[in-house]
């Protein structure tokens, strides 16, 4: 199944599946990411909806269901049942696909059902409509365990063997057969998922398992501590009334195992706390401690002996500094049967980092005692023999923290730090929960904010690395913050998680406490995601789903109409972060064609949708603003209904001649006030131009001067050409997204200015091939004579693309104007923001520099970030008012031929470019002065019948003649 866009897709759902479900929003790879029922839609009787074999078999037949009819999915897909759970009101079933028993690795389809209303509620699926490319390995197993040894060294360890997985690549059309394996590196504490190409024994991709704070440097945050209200705890002892359970008899002979550790960070004062559940044996009887520490014998004689370290029911502390691991033994003969952990006989660290670990373990247990999968053993590692990080590794589910250095203290010691990496661990095992399979979640920056929150909320406290740097004045990180989407997104995944750890925060100032802690943590059982990559597209579905997987927990009674118990402070929440609703909202204006004077109003059709799983479309918020000053003031016009679903119209006033009109389009769900998205954006709007002439236009379909370098420029590849261009993308599913278009912007023809045209010749259409590398390209036109127009206007359509790939979204794009022939420069434009390709730049030149005989133009590309960029320039023109234009204004690099190509083929296009080209008719005539034919030159371009002779003709304009030969 291929879908075009949003309007389609949907429509090819609700038609598939019989109108029983709808399109919420399509995903990065541009497959249904998410629908809902419509009413249609089937649903368990009421006496099997709470039947986990019922549920489960509806789940399967669903899914089977969708695969078939509405999510594209080769036919040879197979459709296997991960898990299925309840958590509160929602039945939680996973799938994944495989082919042949191979599995489709981290892409899974989730379907929600109620279990109060037996309907499916919504559904989930970042499953590619892709092929595998093939179901046999071409590569023995072991030369992939050579390759690890080869790459990692020696000293590697492979700590998985080798096994066949399926790799969806964006850049691929269909699924890469693969061999992956787990390798750990010793020296650089490292371990890596390696991911071979089967077939030809190719790297395809290194990537570290760890969850690391790699932030933790010199350019950390370094937020100065401002206490704003929510204090940590004076006194975080654990007591039983609080635990879990409470299960040690109070009968025979009991104690406590004890240790002085910092309840924060090493500049705390000790306090003596109860280690829970560590291991110990007294007079050779293995016991366990409870929460508080306590430990009990039904009988016991003195003396007695104990013996414990830092190993227990779920932590075990290892040192990596080359020192043993502490051990206690104590013999009492009596009194006190309570033994302490303190300086003399062990390390902070080893102190710290287990009561950290296990005070986490139990505050996330109580807020959600069904979580299995954080009960299994962990080791955790101190005293790296490195400073200033520490990284949860999810491939042995260990805990890792490095020793002290010159501006940071032993990571092992700091609280925040110790709960935020086992955050990791909780984040992880609910989505390996939810999914019943061994999936972490995909998204960088996700998984830091949430990993932050379980912090912050354990503590609540929003500060995040609370001496950390080597003083107790500074903090890391901070969940109440104002960083918003997109324009706080950052490579670092832990800056980008400040955007959800924000939202989450307002929250739980909104309803308290408890609540928000509850949504936080469940609403992860509904795995919200991204693909993985840093781009605003991929951080916006990653943001977006999770967004609706705190509202659809918040749902009391299975039924999203009637809104849910928290829907206004989620949204509200959320929207202080630029995280909203409105992201499924789909405005979309007409074009308005340039206008002339007779013209009385300027009508504007507009298109729009809303597909979120709450609330609806605003129709009186659909509105267009306009302006006839230069974006200065917008006036608003309200649209009317067409009577078509999605349809309205309105209507721009008159404008006088000379003018340029600004203009774009608005809508609201009926969920938030002012919660609006618009289109194109403000800063870009569209644009038409009442009672203008064109003066010049080049399509780039021949070499009129331009210059393709200049002196400072240093990029080594993407250098600006003019040719016809060859379109490249990293995902082939449709709608493309080229990085380079495909077609130049002209009605007719095929040539355009672009920066660098070399295709990859292997055929895997590498997007980063011949693009803007290592520097800056600049392109420059040819001089303009405009001293003799009245009020020039120039426009140009041009693309950009820096949003894909590494570091989307930094490099700039630059054009400039002089009129002095390019001594000086004034800057017309400099931004870093993509186009959604060919896009429109229109200006009015005496907004920047006085008219000139010397008017030149230069556009920049650069890429200094090792980005993929790529731009283009077509079709500039100068326009001037109808009733100043000067006729017959002659632009130097245009005297030397008025039509072209000249000769000219009968059935070819023969365009026209000087003196003047204006809307009316134009003659073309033969030797004796006969009208051959008519045309309107209003586009410049007419095409010649295959009837007309071979021979010398006239083309007639204004006072200029021009000659054309026309060949077979």
């Amino acid at each position: 199944m291929v879908y075009r866009n949003f309007f389609s897709a949907a429509s090819q759902v609700s038609k598939q599946t019989q109108d029983s479900y709808r399109l919420v929003r399509l995903g990065s790879n541009n497959t249904p990411a998410i629908l809902s029922p419509n009413p249609q839609n089937r649903f368990l009787l009421e006496a099997e909806r709470t039947d986990f074999s019922h549920v489960q078999a509806f789940a399967l037949s669903e899914a089977q269901y969708l695969a078939q009819n509405a999510l594209g999915l080769p036919k040879s897909a197979q459709i296997v049942e991960n898990g299925t759970s309840r958590t509160g009101n929602l039945w939680l079933s996973s799938f994944a696909v495989s082919f042949e028993n191979i599995p489709l690795r981290e892409r899974y389809l989730q379907i929600n059902i109620g279990a109060l209303s037996g309907a499916v509620m919504l559904v989930r699926n970042n499953i590619p409509a892709k092929q595998p490319n093939t179901l046999s390995t071409s590569i023995p197993e072991a030369d992939v365990i050579q390759q690890t040894t080869n790459l990692l060294g020696s000293n590697s360890l492979i700590k998985s063997p080798p096994r066949l997985v399926f790799v969806d690549q964006k850049e691929k059309s269909s699924l890469l057969l693969c061999y992956e394996l787990i390798a750990s590196d010793l020296d650089m504490h490292e371990r890596w998922r390696l991911t071979f190409d089967a077939t030809t024994g190719e790297l395809v991709e290194k990537k570290s398992v760890l969850q690391n704070e790699s932030e933790f440097n010199e350019k950390a945050n370094n937020y100065v501590i401002e206490n704003k209200g929510f204090k940590i705890p004076s006194n975080q002892l654990l007591d039983s009334k609080n635990d879990v359970k409470f299960d040690h008899p109070l009968l025979g002979i009991s104690g406590k195992v004890l240790a002085k550790v910092h309840l924060h960070n090493p500049f705390d004062t000790l306090t003596t706390v109860g280690l829970p559940y560590v291991n110990l044996i007294v007079n050779g009887i293995q016991l366990v401690t409870d929460s508080t520490g306590l430990w009990t014998l039904p009988f016991a004689n003195y003396p007695l002996i104990i013996q414990t370290t830092f190993d227990g029911k779920y932590f075990s502390i290892l040192r990596q500094d080359n020192l043993s691991n502490s051990a206690l033994r104590k013999t009492i003969l009596s009194g006190s049967t309570d033994v302490l952990w303190d300086g003399s006989n062990s390390d902070p660290s080893e102190r710290d980092a287990f009561y950290s670990a296990s005070y986490g373990h139990i505050a996330d247990k109580r807020i959600d005692e069904k979580l299995k999968n954080i009960d299994s053993h962990m080791d955790i590692n101190v005293n790296i023999g490195s400073t200033c990080n520490a990284f949860y590794n999810d491939a042995d589910t260990s805990l890792n923290f490095f020793s002290a250095g010159t501006d940071c203290s032993n990571t092992a010691q700091v609280a925040d730090v110790v709960f935020h990496e086992y955050g990791h661990r909780v984040t992880n095992a609910r989505y390996q929960q939810a999914s019943g399979q061994d999936i972490d979640i995909i998204d960088g920056s996700l998984g830091e904010g949430f990993a932050d929150l379980n912090s912050a909320f354990i503590r609540d406290d929003p500060r995040i690395g609370i001496g950390f740097f080597g003083n107790n004045t500074k903090t890391l990180r901070n969940c109440q913050n104002k960083k918003k989407f997109p324009t706080d997104i950052s490579q670092d995944a832990h800056v980008s998680g400040e955007i959800i750890s924000g939202a989450f925060w307002n929250l739980r100032e909104k309803i308290g406490l408890f609540p928000a802690e509850h949504l936080f943590h469940f609403m992860e059982y509904q795995m919200p995601d991204g693909i993985g990559t840093t781009d605003s597209a991929s951080l916006e579905d990653a943001f977006a789903s999770t967004l609706s997987a705190t509202i659809l927990t918040d749902d009391d009674d299975n039924n999203l109409t009637n809104g849910t118990p928290h829907l206004n402070e989620i949204i509200t929440s959320f929207k202080e972060h630029n995280i909203t609703l409105s992201r499924f909202i789909d405005v979309n204006p007409d074009q308005v064609k340039d206008q002339d004077t007779s013209a009385t109003l300027y009508n504007v059709n507009v298109k729009a949708s809303y597909s979120g799983i709450v609330g609806a479309l605003d129709n009186k918020s659909i509105k267009v603003f306009y302006s006839t000053d230069n974006g200065n003031n917008y006036q608003t016009i309200a649209l009317d209904a067409t009577g078509n679903v999605g349809e309205f119209q309105g209507a721009i006033p008159k404008a006088p001649g000379g003018t340029i009109v600004k203009y774009y389009a608005s809508a609201a769900s009926n969920l938030l006030a002012n919660d609006t998205i618009s289109n194109p954006n403000p800063q870009t709007p569209f644009t038409f131009l009442v009672g203008f002439k064109k003066i010049v236009s080049d399509d780039a379909e021949q070499n009129r001067g331009w210059s393709l370098r200049a002196a400072a420029d240093d990029a080594t590849t993407g250098l600006w050409v003019r040719e016809k261009p060859h379109g490249t993308f990293n995902d082939p599913t449709p709608p493309i997204q080229y990085l380079q278009q495909d077609t130049d912007h002209s009605v007719i023809g095929t040539m355009c200015y672009i920066t660098g045209n070399h295709i990859d010749t292997s055929g895997n259409n590498d997007a980063g091939f011949d693009d803007v590398d290592n520097g800056a390209t600049t392109l420059t036109t040819p001089a303009f004579d405009l001293s003799k127009l009245k009020d020039p206007v120039i426009r140009y359509w041009y693309y950009y693309s820096n949003n894909q790939g590494q570091n989307p979204d930094v490099a700039k794009w630059e054009t400039d104007i002089s009129n002095d022939g390019g001594v000086t420069w004034k800057s017309l434009q400099l931004t870093n923001q993509s186009t959604k390709g060919w896009t429109e730049f229109v200006f009015r030149l005496t907004d920047y520099l006085p008219a000139s005989s010397s008017v030149k133009l230069r556009f920049i590309a650069s890429d200094y970030v090792q980005a993929l960029v790529e731009a283009g320039v077509d079709d500039l023109e100068i326009l001037d008012p109808i009733e100043t234009a000067h006729e017959g204004v002659i632009a130097s690099p245009f005297t030397s031929q008025i039509a072209y190509p000249n000769p000219i083929h009968r059935g070819e296009a023969l365009h026209i470019s000087l003196p003047l080209i204006s809307n009316g008719a134009r003659s073309m005539t033969d030797l004796l002065g006969r009208t051959v034919m008519l045309t309107d030159l209003g586009n410049g371009v007419f095409l010649l019948p295959q009837s007309i002779a071979t021979g010398i003709y006239f083309i007639e304009l204004d006072a200029e003649k021009c000659k054309v030969v026309v060949e077979e």
